[in-house]
């Protein structure tokens, strides 16, 4: 039975090496979305798998990293939801002005949600501050540059 996250990501590449190389920086944000999503701790993503899957090739490069099984008793794990996953990427693939201060926040929660144990408490809370004052501050420039573009575009006599 499967204990952890699998991340599955396909593509062209040059090599194989390059592959494992862009496709894992593919998979990070994927793991970090689908912990927020399911509200759940998720480790570090590495590299287990990589071969080639070139249909017209007879013999296939292949390359496997040792990554030590889990142990001991389960962990907490919850199912991801696809709606969720697919209504929560798109949104944050359309950011533009907050992306940067967005994905802080995100990875802040993530390292928050790794720290989530009986006396780590002060460290998950010291991640969440700063996955808070990253949202407060995109949030407010939002808001300032929307009432700016209302100030531009009404009168003054029509604002409200």
């Amino acid at each position: 039975m499967p204990r952890e996250l699998v991340v599955e990501v396909r593509g062209r590449a040059g090599s194989l090496d390059e592959a494992a190389g862009k496709f894992a920086t593919l998979a990070r944000p994927v793991a970090t979305m689908a912990g927020f999503v399911a509200n759940v701790r998720v480790g570090p993503v590495e590299v287990h798998l990589a071969y080639d899957s070139s249909p017209e090739k007879v013999e296939r490069e292949l390359l496997e990293v040792f990554i030590p099984d889990e142990r001991g008793g389960l962990t907490d794990g919850r199912l991801i939801r696809l709606h969720l996953m697919e209504a929560a990427c798109p949104g944050f693939m359309g950011l533009t002005a907050n992306l940067s201060r967005v994905d802080r926040a995100l990875r802040q929660y993530e390292l928050a949600l790794r720290e989530w144990y009986l006396g780590g408490e002060w460290l998950a809370m010291s991640h969440l501050w700063i996955a808070a004052e990253n949202l407060t501050k995109a949030v407010v420039r939002k808001i300032c540059s929307r009432e700016a573009f209302r100030r531009r575009i009404l009168p003054k006599h029509t604002m409200s």
